[in-house]
């Protein structure tokens, strides 16, 4: 399975990092705004207003990061972003 490519960009759309994910999980509703995580390997850097760009052939995700979470219960080298 070909993995997703996560790219995360400052305001002013200079890159902070880049990473690989296997799997992302996506909830859309057009009446509310919802929060979606992804789980990354730990990215320096990254603050909240930053954007997101999550892709993989012809899927596109991108956001707004709200939230930064660092270590997961699998492993402190871990980092969720919202």
């Amino acid at each position: 399975m070909k993995p997703y490519s996560v790219e995360i960009f400052r305001p002013d759309f200079t890159m902070v990092g880049n990473t690989n994910v296997n799997e992302i999980s996506y909830k859309e509703d057009y009446l509310s705004s919802d929060v979606n995580t992804v789980t990354v390997l730990a990215l320096p850097g990254v603050a909240k207003q930053d954007f997101i760009r999550i892709s993989r052939d012809n899927e596109e995700y991108a956001g707004v990061v709200t939230e930064i979470g660092y270590g997961t219960d699998k492993s402190k080298r871990l980092q969720t972003i919202s």
